[in-house]
Protein backbone atom coordinates (compact mmCIF):
# COMPACT_ATOMS: atom_id res chain seq x y z
CA UNK A 1 0.00 0.00 0.00
CA UNK A 2 3.01 2.63 0.81
CA UNK A 3 4.99 1.48 -2.31
CA UNK A 4 1.62 2.08 -4.46
CA UNK A 5 1.01 5.45 -2.94
CA UNK A 6 4.24 6.68 -2.80
CA UNK A 7 4.71 5.64 -6.92
CA UNK A 8 2.07 7.72 -7.71
CA UNK A 9 3.14 11.04 -5.49
CA UNK A 10 6.35 10.00 -7.32
CA UNK A 11 4.56 10.17 -10.93
CA UNK A 12 2.76 13.61 -9.97
CA UNK A 13 5.73 15.45 -9.03
CA UNK A 14 7.35 14.50 -12.22
CA UNK A 15 3.82 16.13 -14.11
CA UNK A 16 4.36 19.05 -11.77
CA UNK A 17 7.93 19.32 -12.97
CA UNK A 18 7.00 19.35 -16.97
CA UNK A 19 4.11 22.13 -16.25
CA UNK A 20 5.76 24.74 -13.36
CA UNK A 21 8.19 25.21 -11.19
CA UNK A 22 7.89 23.66 -7.70
CA UNK A 23 8.56 25.04 -4.43
CA UNK A 24 11.02 23.60 -1.79
CA UNK A 25 9.37 21.09 0.39
CA UNK A 26 9.58 20.72 4.28
CA UNK A 27 9.58 16.83 5.04
CA UNK A 28 9.13 17.63 8.77
CA UNK A 29 10.89 14.95 10.95
CA UNK A 30 9.78 14.25 14.61
CA UNK A 31 10.72 12.19 17.66
CA UNK A 32 9.37 11.97 20.89
CA UNK A 33 10.13 11.75 24.55
CA UNK A 34 8.33 11.18 27.30
CA UNK A 35 9.08 11.94 31.12
CA UNK A 36 7.72 10.40 34.35
CA UNK A 37 7.35 13.81 35.88
CA UNK A 38 7.64 17.76 34.57
CA UNK A 39 10.91 18.81 32.73
CA UNK A 40 13.36 21.79 33.09
CA UNK A 41 13.22 24.23 30.01
CA UNK A 42 16.42 22.69 27.85
CA UNK A 43 18.51 24.80 26.09
CA UNK A 44 16.92 25.32 22.21
CA UNK A 45 18.89 24.59 18.78
CA UNK A 46 17.90 27.03 15.91
CA UNK A 47 15.94 25.04 13.17
CA UNK A 48 18.02 23.76 9.55
CA UNK A 49 15.09 22.91 6.82
CA UNK A 50 15.80 19.35 5.33
CA UNK A 51 16.21 19.63 1.89
CA UNK A 52 14.01 17.22 -1.03
CA UNK A 53 16.28 14.20 -0.62
CA UNK A 54 15.05 13.61 2.67
CA UNK A 55 11.59 12.33 1.10
CA UNK A 56 13.21 9.62 -0.78
CA UNK A 57 15.33 8.31 2.07
CA UNK A 58 12.19 8.12 4.30
CA UNK A 59 10.84 5.62 2.01
CA UNK A 60 14.30 3.52 1.96
CA UNK A 61 14.73 1.10 4.67
CA UNK A 62 18.50 0.27 4.28
CA UNK A 63 20.94 3.11 5.57
CA UNK A 64 24.84 2.99 5.08
CA UNK A 65 27.07 2.06 7.84
CA UNK A 66 23.73 0.19 9.82
CA UNK A 67 21.83 -2.95 9.56
CA UNK A 68 18.30 -3.23 10.36
CA UNK A 69 17.25 -5.52 12.90
CA UNK A 70 13.22 -4.65 13.84
CA UNK A 71 10.84 -2.10 11.86
CA UNK A 72 6.88 -1.58 11.81
CA UNK A 73 6.01 0.50 8.87
CA UNK A 74 2.21 -0.43 9.38
CA UNK A 75 1.29 -1.75 5.91
CA UNK A 76 -1.87 -3.83 6.83
CA UNK A 77 -4.93 -2.93 8.27
CA UNK A 78 -6.40 -3.27 11.99
CA UNK A 79 -5.14 -3.11 15.27
CA UNK A 80 -1.17 -2.76 15.83
CA UNK A 81 0.56 -5.95 15.44
CA UNK A 82 0.29 -7.99 18.75
CA UNK A 83 3.65 -9.50 17.91
CA UNK A 84 5.58 -6.15 18.32
CA UNK A 85 3.30 -4.23 20.41
CA UNK A 86 1.72 -4.15 23.83
CA UNK A 87 0.19 -1.71 25.78
CA UNK A 88 0.22 -0.09 29.23
CA UNK A 89 -3.52 0.27 30.29
CA UNK A 90 -5.18 2.38 33.51
CA UNK A 91 -5.84 5.26 34.56
CA UNK A 92 -3.76 5.82 37.63
CA UNK A 93 -1.63 8.96 36.68
CA UNK A 94 1.35 7.34 35.75
CA UNK A 95 3.39 9.00 37.74
CA UNK A 96 2.50 12.56 36.42
CA UNK A 97 -1.10 13.09 37.29
CA UNK A 98 -2.22 12.40 33.54
CA UNK A 99 -6.22 12.49 33.34
CA UNK A 100 -6.70 9.76 30.66
CA UNK A 101 -7.48 5.61 30.84
CA UNK A 102 -4.80 3.80 28.44
CA UNK A 103 -6.88 1.18 26.46
CA UNK A 104 -6.09 -2.06 25.16
CA UNK A 105 -6.97 -3.24 21.86
CA UNK A 106 -9.51 -0.81 21.24
CA UNK A 107 -9.80 0.98 17.49
CA UNK A 108 -11.08 4.01 18.66
CA UNK A 109 -7.75 4.56 20.40
CA UNK A 110 -5.03 3.12 18.11
CA UNK A 111 -5.78 1.40 14.86
CA UNK A 112 -3.54 1.06 11.84
CA UNK A 113 -4.87 1.71 8.20
CA UNK A 114 -3.89 3.61 4.94
CA UNK A 115 -0.46 2.62 5.63
CA UNK A 116 -0.23 4.34 8.99
CA UNK A 117 -0.49 3.43 12.93
CA UNK A 118 -2.64 6.19 14.40
CA UNK A 119 -2.89 7.03 18.23
CA UNK A 120 -6.02 9.11 19.23
CA UNK A 121 -6.92 10.77 22.41
CA UNK A 122 -10.76 11.04 23.22
CA UNK A 123 -12.98 13.04 25.59
CA UNK A 124 -15.15 10.44 26.47
CA UNK A 125 -16.07 8.93 30.12
CA UNK A 126 -14.30 5.74 30.67
CA UNK A 127 -13.74 3.65 33.54
CA UNK A 128 -13.95 6.97 36.17
CA UNK A 129 -11.70 9.04 33.64
CA UNK A 130 -13.00 11.57 31.03
CA UNK A 131 -10.50 11.11 28.13
CA UNK A 132 -9.15 8.11 26.59
CA UNK A 133 -6.03 7.36 24.79
CA UNK A 134 -3.36 4.36 24.19
CA UNK A 135 0.38 3.95 25.09
CA UNK A 136 1.71 1.04 22.87
CA UNK A 137 5.27 -0.23 23.90
CA UNK A 138 7.55 -2.93 22.66
CA UNK A 139 8.14 -4.49 26.33
CA UNK A 140 8.25 -8.66 26.26
CA UNK A 141 8.34 -8.32 22.88
CA UNK A 142 11.49 -6.19 21.99
CA UNK A 143 14.57 -4.85 23.02
CA UNK A 144 17.63 -3.42 21.88
CA UNK A 145 20.94 -1.65 23.59
CA UNK A 146 22.52 1.03 20.81
CA UNK A 147 22.14 1.51 17.51
CA UNK A 148 19.56 3.85 15.58
CA UNK A 149 15.64 3.97 16.58
CA UNK A 150 13.88 6.08 14.35
CA UNK A 151 10.19 7.04 13.85
CA UNK A 152 8.47 9.54 11.35
CA UNK A 153 5.43 10.56 12.92
CA UNK A 154 2.80 13.78 12.71
CA UNK A 155 2.79 15.27 15.99
CA UNK A 156 -0.93 16.54 17.58
CA UNK A 157 -1.12 19.72 19.27
CA UNK A 158 -3.02 21.26 21.90
CA UNK A 159 -3.47 22.49 25.19
CA UNK A 160 -2.57 19.75 27.48
CA UNK A 161 -1.68 17.38 25.06
CA UNK A 162 1.51 15.25 25.56
CA UNK A 163 2.47 13.04 22.69
CA UNK A 164 5.64 11.24 23.16
CA UNK A 165 8.00 8.31 21.33
CA UNK A 166 10.76 7.02 24.17
CA UNK A 167 11.71 3.82 25.66
CA UNK A 168 12.48 2.40 29.26
CA UNK A 169 15.18 -0.11 30.41
CA UNK A 170 14.12 -3.39 30.26
CA UNK A 171 15.31 -3.70 33.99
CA UNK A 172 12.43 -1.31 35.40
CA UNK A 173 10.50 -4.38 37.13
CA UNK A 174 13.43 -5.25 39.22
CA UNK A 175 15.46 -2.03 39.94
CA UNK A 176 13.00 0.19 39.27
CA UNK A 177 12.76 4.30 37.62
CA UNK A 178 14.60 6.30 37.19
CA UNK A 179 17.25 3.40 37.81
CA UNK A 180 16.30 1.49 34.64
CA UNK A 181 17.28 4.60 32.90
CA UNK A 182 14.24 6.78 30.02
CA UNK A 183 15.38 8.09 26.68
CA UNK A 184 13.04 10.28 25.21
CA UNK A 185 13.90 10.63 21.87
CA UNK A 186 10.66 13.11 21.17
CA UNK A 187 7.97 14.73 23.13
CA UNK A 188 6.08 17.69 22.73
CA UNK A 189 4.05 19.71 25.04
CA UNK A 190 0.86 21.62 23.67
CA UNK A 191 1.20 24.68 24.77
CA UNK A 192 4.92 24.70 22.76
CA UNK A 193 3.60 23.87 19.13
CA UNK A 194 6.78 24.41 17.29
CA UNK A 195 8.78 22.78 19.99
CA UNK A 196 10.15 19.33 21.05
CA UNK A 197 12.35 17.86 23.59
CA UNK A 198 15.07 14.85 23.44
CA UNK A 199 16.08 14.18 27.14
CA UNK A 200 17.39 11.44 29.53
CA UNK A 201 16.46 10.68 33.66
CA UNK A 202 18.36 8.41 35.32
CA UNK A 203 19.43 8.18 38.94
CA UNK A 204 20.25 11.67 40.60
CA UNK A 205 18.42 13.36 37.34
CA UNK A 206 15.40 12.35 36.67
CA UNK A 207 12.05 14.34 36.18
CA UNK A 208 12.80 17.76 36.12
CA UNK A 209 16.15 17.44 36.34
CA UNK A 210 16.61 15.44 33.20
CA UNK A 211 18.97 15.97 30.86
CA UNK A 212 17.98 17.30 27.82
CA UNK A 213 17.97 20.23 24.76
CA UNK A 214 15.00 21.44 22.87
CA UNK A 215 14.35 21.92 19.18
CA UNK A 216 12.60 24.14 17.56
CA UNK A 217 11.11 24.95 14.13
CA UNK A 218 10.91 28.64 12.55
CA UNK A 219 8.67 30.94 11.68
CA UNK A 220 5.98 29.91 13.22
CA UNK A 221 5.64 26.38 11.97
CA UNK A 222 4.61 23.99 14.22
CA UNK A 223 4.61 19.96 14.79
CA UNK A 224 1.03 19.16 14.22
CA UNK A 225 1.35 20.50 10.65
CA UNK A 226 3.22 17.74 8.96
CA UNK A 227 5.09 14.67 9.54
CA UNK A 228 8.85 14.43 10.97
CA UNK A 229 11.60 12.58 11.13
CA UNK A 230 13.10 11.56 14.59
CA UNK A 231 15.97 9.55 15.57
CA UNK A 232 18.70 8.89 18.01
CA UNK A 233 22.05 6.91 17.45
CA UNK A 234 23.33 5.27 20.82
CA UNK A 235 26.41 3.93 21.27
CA UNK A 236 28.24 3.27 24.43
CA UNK A 237 29.09 6.14 26.30
CA UNK A 238 27.12 8.23 24.08
CA UNK A 239 23.49 9.26 22.89
CA UNK A 240 22.77 11.86 19.85
CA UNK A 241 19.85 13.29 19.16
CA UNK A 242 18.47 14.47 14.93
CA UNK A 243 15.34 15.85 13.77
CA UNK A 244 14.72 16.12 10.54
CA UNK A 245 18.33 14.38 9.95
CA UNK A 246 19.98 17.54 11.39
CA UNK A 247 21.79 16.80 14.95
CA UNK A 248 21.05 18.82 17.75
CA UNK A 249 21.93 17.50 21.15
CA UNK A 250 24.75 14.69 22.08
CA UNK A 251 25.12 13.45 25.25
CA UNK A 252 28.20 12.00 27.05
CA UNK A 253 28.42 9.61 29.91
CA UNK A 254 30.88 12.05 31.15
CA UNK A 255 28.09 14.45 31.09
CA UNK A 256 26.32 12.97 33.81
CA UNK A 257 27.52 14.09 37.65
CA UNK A 258 30.62 11.72 39.36
CA UNK A 259 27.71 10.61 41.99
CA UNK A 260 25.25 10.00 39.65
CA UNK A 261 25.09 6.92 37.63
CA UNK A 262 25.05 6.58 33.48
CA UNK A 263 22.77 3.67 32.46
CA UNK A 264 22.39 3.27 29.45
CA UNK A 265 24.31 0.64 28.47
CA UNK A 266 21.72 -2.22 28.51
CA UNK A 267 18.96 -2.83 26.39
CA UNK A 268 15.80 -0.74 26.59
CA UNK A 269 12.23 -1.10 25.16
CA UNK A 270 10.03 0.73 23.08
CA UNK A 271 6.88 3.27 24.01
CA UNK A 272 4.87 6.00 22.19
CA UNK A 273 1.72 7.17 23.11
CA UNK A 274 -0.18 10.36 24.04
CA UNK A 275 -0.96 11.66 27.48
CA UNK A 276 -3.92 14.24 28.01
CA UNK A 277 -2.61 16.41 30.95
CA UNK A 278 -0.60 16.15 33.68
CA UNK A 279 2.43 17.69 35.78
CA UNK A 280 4.40 19.38 32.48
CA UNK A 281 2.20 20.14 29.89
CA UNK A 282 -1.11 21.03 32.28
CA UNK A 283 -4.79 20.55 31.53
CA UNK A 284 -6.88 20.83 28.33
CA UNK A 285 -9.43 24.33 27.94
CA UNK A 286 -11.72 25.32 25.88
CA UNK A 287 -9.06 26.26 23.39
CA UNK A 288 -8.23 22.28 22.90
CA UNK A 289 -9.99 20.51 19.93
CA UNK A 290 -10.80 16.64 20.46
CA UNK A 291 -10.15 13.96 19.23
CA UNK A 292 -6.05 14.30 18.94
CA UNK A 293 -4.28 12.17 16.50
CA UNK A 294 -0.38 11.17 16.83
CA UNK A 295 0.18 9.57 13.21
CA UNK A 296 2.75 7.38 12.84
CA UNK A 297 4.60 6.04 9.67
CA UNK A 298 6.77 3.76 10.65
CA UNK A 299 9.39 2.64 13.37
CA UNK A 300 12.82 1.12 12.48
CA UNK A 301 15.62 0.03 14.99
CA UNK A 302 19.33 -0.10 13.09
CA UNK A 303 22.49 -1.80 14.19
CA UNK A 304 25.82 -0.08 13.05
CA UNK A 305 27.69 -2.14 10.91
CA UNK A 306 30.80 -3.79 12.65
CA UNK A 307 32.23 -6.25 10.20
CA UNK A 308 35.41 -4.78 9.85
CA UNK A 309 36.35 -4.99 13.15
CA UNK A 310 38.69 -7.26 13.79
CA UNK A 311 40.44 -6.28 17.42
CA UNK A 312 39.16 -7.95 20.32
CA UNK A 313 38.80 -6.22 23.76
CA UNK A 314 40.93 -5.67 26.31
CA UNK A 315 40.39 -8.65 29.76
CA UNK A 316 38.52 -6.47 32.95
CA UNK A 317 40.20 -6.02 35.63
CA UNK A 318 39.89 -5.39 39.52
CA UNK A 319 37.59 -8.25 40.24
CA UNK A 320 35.90 -7.85 43.55
CA UNK A 321 33.24 -10.24 45.10
CA UNK A 322 31.17 -9.37 48.22
CA UNK A 323 30.18 -12.26 49.03
CA UNK A 324 29.24 -11.35 52.77
CA UNK A 325 26.33 -10.25 52.15
CA UNK A 326 23.11 -12.17 54.04
CA UNK A 327 21.02 -12.34 51.06
CA UNK A 328 23.26 -12.11 47.70
CA UNK A 329 26.49 -11.77 46.31
CA UNK A 330 27.57 -9.51 44.64
CA UNK A 331 30.67 -9.05 41.81
CA UNK A 332 31.94 -5.92 40.27
CA UNK A 333 35.11 -5.41 37.63
CA UNK A 334 36.68 -2.59 36.27
CA UNK A 335 35.42 -2.19 32.53
CA UNK A 336 37.08 -3.36 28.93
CA UNK A 337 38.23 -1.13 26.32
CA UNK A 338 37.60 -1.76 23.07
CA UNK A 339 37.59 0.21 19.87
CA UNK A 340 34.18 -0.12 18.70
CA UNK A 341 32.74 -0.51 22.25
CA UNK A 342 31.50 -3.33 24.39
CA UNK A 343 28.45 -5.22 24.05
CA UNK A 344 27.92 -6.95 27.40
CA UNK A 345 29.84 -9.21 29.80
CA UNK A 346 29.29 -13.09 30.39
CA UNK A 347 29.87 -14.70 33.62
CA UNK A 348 30.78 -17.84 33.81
CA UNK A 349 30.64 -19.80 37.83
CA UNK A 350 31.98 -23.50 38.00
CA UNK A 351 32.46 -22.97 34.10
CA UNK A 352 28.76 -22.95 33.50
CA UNK A 353 27.34 -19.25 32.09
CA UNK A 354 25.22 -17.69 34.46
CA UNK A 355 24.79 -14.14 33.77
CA UNK A 356 25.14 -11.55 30.27
CA UNK A 357 25.36 -8.23 31.82
CA UNK A 358 25.53 -4.96 30.32
CA UNK A 359 27.47 -3.45 33.17
CA UNK A 360 30.32 -3.89 34.90
CA UNK A 361 28.54 -5.98 38.05
CA UNK A 362 26.44 -8.50 38.80
CA UNK A 363 24.42 -10.20 41.99
CA UNK A 364 23.29 -13.87 42.40
CA UNK A 365 20.41 -14.74 45.15
CA UNK A 366 20.04 -18.71 44.14
CA UNK A 367 23.92 -19.36 45.04
CA UNK A 368 24.15 -21.94 48.23
CA UNK A 369 25.45 -20.29 51.31
CA UNK A 370 29.08 -20.92 52.85
CA UNK A 371 30.17 -22.80 49.69
CA UNK A 372 33.36 -22.42 47.50
CA UNK A 373 32.69 -21.17 44.20
CA UNK A 374 34.85 -20.46 40.87
CA UNK A 375 33.90 -17.52 38.90
CA UNK A 376 35.75 -15.55 35.46
CA UNK A 377 34.45 -13.22 33.71
CA UNK A 378 34.63 -12.57 29.61
CA UNK A 379 34.02 -9.07 27.89
CA UNK A 380 31.96 -9.21 24.26
CA UNK A 381 32.45 -6.13 21.82
CA UNK A 382 30.07 -4.98 19.49
CA UNK A 383 31.88 -7.13 16.67
CA UNK A 384 31.21 -10.00 19.16
CA UNK A 385 35.02 -10.48 19.97
CA UNK A 386 35.74 -11.45 23.01
CA UNK A 387 38.83 -11.32 25.65
CA UNK A 388 40.65 -13.08 27.84
CA UNK A 389 38.97 -14.64 30.71
CA UNK A 390 39.74 -12.60 34.33
CA UNK A 391 38.98 -15.75 37.08
CA UNK A 392 39.28 -15.85 40.59
CA UNK A 393 37.64 -18.06 43.76
CA UNK A 394 34.76 -16.94 46.71
CA UNK A 395 32.94 -18.41 49.09
CA UNK A 396 29.36 -17.29 50.27
CA UNK A 397 27.60 -16.01 53.04
CA UNK A 398 24.87 -17.33 55.12
CA UNK A 399 21.56 -16.08 54.03
CA UNK A 400 19.14 -13.39 56.28
CA UNK A 401 18.29 -15.67 59.80
CA UNK A 402 14.86 -15.42 60.94
CA UNK A 403 14.47 -14.48 63.97
CA UNK A 404 15.47 -11.01 62.94
CA UNK A 405 14.59 -8.65 60.44
CA UNK A 406 14.65 -8.26 57.08
CA UNK A 407 15.19 -4.52 55.35
CA UNK A 408 12.90 -3.93 52.25
CA UNK A 409 15.98 -3.36 50.01
CA UNK A 410 17.45 -6.70 50.62
CA UNK A 411 15.62 -8.57 48.59
CA UNK A 412 16.39 -10.92 45.26
CA UNK A 413 13.20 -9.93 43.35
CA UNK A 414 11.28 -6.72 42.92
CA UNK A 415 7.87 -6.01 40.82
CA UNK A 416 7.06 -2.40 40.12
CA UNK A 417 8.48 -1.17 43.44
CA UNK A 418 10.95 2.00 43.71
CA UNK A 419 13.45 2.87 46.57
CA UNK A 420 14.79 6.03 48.66
CA UNK A 421 16.69 7.21 51.32
CA UNK A 422 14.67 6.69 54.77
CA UNK A 423 14.39 9.11 57.76
CA UNK A 424 12.96 6.34 59.96
CA UNK A 425 15.61 5.35 62.60
CA UNK A 426 18.35 2.97 61.40
CA UNK A 427 18.69 4.76 57.72
CA UNK A 428 19.05 2.81 54.97
CA UNK A 429 16.60 2.47 52.39
CA UNK A 430 12.72 2.01 52.35
CA UNK A 431 10.38 0.52 49.87
CA UNK A 432 7.71 3.33 48.62
CA UNK A 433 5.90 3.86 45.01
CA UNK A 434 3.58 0.42 46.06
CA UNK A 435 0.50 -0.18 43.77
CA UNK A 436 -1.80 -3.34 44.78
CA UNK A 437 0.00 -6.43 43.30
CA UNK A 438 3.71 -5.15 43.78
CA UNK A 439 6.01 -7.67 45.63
CA UNK A 440 9.74 -8.17 46.92
CA UNK A 441 10.90 -11.68 47.74
CA UNK A 442 13.93 -12.52 49.87
CA UNK A 443 15.68 -15.68 51.00
CA UNK A 444 15.84 -16.33 54.83
CA UNK A 445 16.94 -19.36 56.85
CA UNK A 446 14.55 -20.01 59.84
CA UNK A 447 16.74 -21.22 62.80
CA UNK A 448 14.27 -23.27 64.79
CA UNK A 449 10.57 -23.86 64.18
CA UNK A 450 8.02 -22.39 66.12
CA UNK A 451 5.58 -19.97 67.02
CA UNK A 452 6.40 -16.04 65.55
CA UNK A 453 4.81 -12.25 64.76
CA UNK A 454 5.83 -9.83 62.61
CA UNK A 455 6.27 -6.38 63.25
CA UNK A 456 5.86 -4.60 59.61
CA UNK A 457 7.19 -0.65 59.95
CA UNK A 458 4.98 1.01 57.17
CA UNK A 459 3.91 4.62 56.24
CA UNK A 460 1.32 5.69 54.70
CA UNK A 461 0.68 9.19 54.28
CA UNK A 462 -3.16 9.21 51.92
CA UNK A 463 -4.81 6.29 53.14
CA UNK A 464 -5.42 2.76 54.63
CA UNK A 465 -3.66 -0.16 53.02
CA UNK A 466 -3.22 -3.93 53.32
CA UNK A 467 0.28 -6.39 52.98
CA UNK A 468 0.10 -9.93 53.45
CA UNK A 469 2.97 -12.52 53.54
CA UNK A 470 4.15 -15.78 52.11
CA UNK A 471 6.60 -18.70 52.33
CA UNK A 472 7.96 -20.74 49.92
CA UNK A 473 5.66 -22.09 47.15
CA UNK A 474 2.42 -21.64 49.58
CA UNK A 475 -0.37 -19.92 47.47
CA UNK A 476 -2.08 -18.89 50.29
CA UNK A 477 -0.69 -16.31 52.45
CA UNK A 478 0.00 -17.22 55.83
CA UNK A 479 -0.58 -13.80 57.57
CA UNK A 480 -1.31 -10.44 56.50
CA UNK A 481 -2.25 -7.15 58.62
CA UNK A 482 -4.09 -4.01 57.85
CA UNK A 483 -3.08 -0.60 58.91
CA UNK A 484 -4.24 2.95 58.90
CA UNK A 485 -2.74 6.19 57.75
CA UNK A 486 0.69 7.32 59.05
CA UNK A 487 -0.01 11.02 57.76
CA UNK A 488 3.59 11.03 56.18
CA UNK A 489 5.22 9.52 53.98
CA UNK A 490 8.32 9.09 56.62
CA UNK A 491 5.71 9.04 59.39
CA UNK A 492 6.86 5.29 59.97
CA UNK A 493 4.73 3.14 62.78
CA UNK A 494 5.12 -0.73 63.58
CA UNK A 495 2.09 -2.98 63.17
CA UNK A 496 2.33 -6.52 64.14
CA UNK A 497 0.97 -9.16 62.91
CA UNK A 498 -1.30 -12.28 64.44
CA UNK A 499 0.64 -15.42 65.13
CA UNK A 500 2.13 -17.60 63.00
CA UNK A 501 3.93 -20.97 62.55
CA UNK A 502 7.35 -21.39 60.78
CA UNK A 503 9.40 -24.23 59.96
CA UNK A 504 12.94 -24.22 60.25
CA UNK A 505 15.41 -24.05 56.77
CA UNK A 506 15.83 -22.13 53.92
CA UNK A 507 12.65 -20.84 52.55
CA UNK A 508 11.68 -17.89 49.77
CA UNK A 509 9.49 -15.21 51.70
CA UNK A 510 7.52 -12.70 49.52
CA UNK A 511 5.76 -9.64 51.13
CA UNK A 512 2.96 -8.68 48.82
CA UNK A 513 1.01 -5.28 48.66
CA UNK A 514 -3.00 -5.35 48.48
CA UNK A 515 -3.28 -1.52 48.27
CA UNK A 516 -1.87 1.15 47.21
CA UNK A 517 0.75 4.04 48.06
CA UNK A 518 2.47 3.00 51.37
CA UNK A 519 5.89 2.41 51.92
CA UNK A 520 7.76 -0.41 54.04
CA UNK A 521 11.33 0.31 55.78
CA UNK A 522 11.32 -3.47 57.41
CA UNK A 523 9.60 -6.20 58.78
CA UNK A 524 10.72 -8.24 62.00
CA UNK A 525 10.28 -12.08 62.88
CA UNK A 526 9.90 -12.57 66.70
CA UNK A 527 10.09 -15.60 68.31
CA UNK A 528 7.23 -16.32 70.80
Amino acid sequence: MKKLTYMISLLMVFILVACTTLEETDPNEITTTTEVTETTEPTDVPYERPDNSNLVENTEIELDGWHIVWNDEFDYDGLPDSEKWGYDVGGHGFGNQERQYYTENREENAVVNEGFLTITAREEYYKSRNYTSARLLTKGKFTQMYGRVETRIKLPGGQGIWPAFWMLGDDIDTVGWPQSGEIDIVENVGFEPNKVHGTVHGPGYSGGQGIGEGYRLPNGERFRDDFHTFHIEWEPGQIRWYVDGNLYHTLNSSDVEPNNEWVYDHPFFIIMNIAVGGQWPGYPDDSTVFPQEMKVDYVRVYEKDYSDDSDHPSAISNLTIDSNLPYKTEISWSESSDDSGISHYEVYINDQLQSTTYTNSVSFNDLDQETNYDIKVIAVDLADKKSVATTTSFVTGKFITIPGTVQAEDFIENNGIQFENTSDSGGGLNAGWINTGDYLTYKIEVVESGTYTVDFRIASQNSDGEVSLFVGDQSNAITSITFGRTNGWQDFRTFTSPEINLNSGVHTLRINAESDDFNINWIKFNKK
